[in-house]
């Protein structure tokens, strides 16, 4: 182990007898491992906190335009810039994903500021009177109800007619990066029946969102409501015979104050005007006041030996 022992005592000294030198010596040796074992845990710490940072460094990715072309000419369509949709589809995906994404974020922002309105006014109402402000804002809003898919509970429905290519709310939660993403796969491999993933969005970009902090029951636990623009988590996989009337889109949120309300967490501090990877809920095709939202989960739209509902 690399130990010395003590230097023999003075000889001057009275010779301790044998059992009490045999003590001292235990104990010297309980004492040196002691040391061995906190050396052991600092560099063991210090591996794992390197490692740790080289793999957030590593895991920096960007958002794949490619997985959201659906969602990015029907934002283009809803425009009213089919020229530019039709142009852009020729384009490279990088180029029809900042102009999707330019309009996108505008569209967040007045939903954003819409609500904000509402909550600066004394939240009078309740959750009916937050959509109908939401709706006067926005021309449209959602509202959380019980999903006429049988076994899927809580539901997403248009509070108003829907335009194609609008955006709709926000994937609310926890936000993961791409190596925490990573660790919280591997949780899910080695404790499966311990580590649920109900919830959880894997984004364009690698990361993931955790949405089981803002079910319907825990917004209207916390805040008495559930939030239009917080609602994106709690769309539900269309049953059989019915095709998805929206989709997902992953985006890249600016840090400035008008998109201070964006119902995302990190579990990590983010400086200040830092920009967040976000997801958002486009609608596909025009959709009519009481219809259900659905979004296509990649489980088919209910084929043979499908039910058509997410676990």
């Amino acid at each position: 182990l690399g130990l010395t022992r003590p230097p023999d005592r003075p000889t001057h000294r009275t010779p301790q007898p044998k059992a009490t030198s045999r003590v001292q010596d235990l104990m010297w040796l309980l004492s040196a491992a002691r040391s061995i074992r906190a050396r052991q845990a600092f560099y063991g710490a210090a591996v794992v906190g390197a490692v740790d940072q080289v793999g957030r460094v590593l895991c920096c990715f960007d958002i794949d335009a490619a997985d959201h072309a659906e969602a990015h000419t029907a934002i283009l369509e809803g425009a009213g810039q089919k020229a530019q949709a039709a142009q852009a589809a020729s384009a490279a995906p990088a180029l029809r994903c900042r102009r999707a994404e330019a309009i996108a974020l505008e569209q967040l922002a007045l939903l954003l500021s819409a609500e904000e309105e509402w909550r600066s006014a004394g939240q009078h109402g309740g959750e009916a009177e937050l959509c109908r402000a939401v709706r006067r804002g926005t021309g449209h809003s959602l509202r959380c109800s019980s999903s006429a898919v049988t076994g899927a509970g809580d539901g997403i429905f248009a509070f108003g007619t829907i335009p194609r290519g609008r955006v709709l709310s926000v994937y609310a939660g926890s936000y993961l990066g791409a190596w925490d993403a990573l660790f919280s796969r591997t949780l899910r491999v080695l404790l499966p029946t311990w580590y649920t993933d109900g919830y959880m969005l894997s984004q364009s970009d690698q990361s993931c969102m955790d949405g089981s902090s803002y079910t319907a029951h825990a917004q209207r636990q916390s805040c008495g409501y559930v939030s239009p623009s917080a609602s994106c988590q709690l769309v539900n996989h269309p049953p059989a015979g019915i095709l998805p009337n929206a989709s997902f889109m992953t985006v890249s949120v600016p840090g400035d104050s008008v998109f201070a309300g964006l119902p995302v967490k990190s579990r990590w501090a983010r400086g200040s005007g830092q920009r967040q990877v976000a997801t958002v809920l486009v609608s596909l095709a025009e959709i009519q006041d009481g219809e259900e939202i659905f979004v296509d989960y990649g489980m088919g739209t209910g084929g043979p030996g499908e039910a058509g509902i997410p676990e």
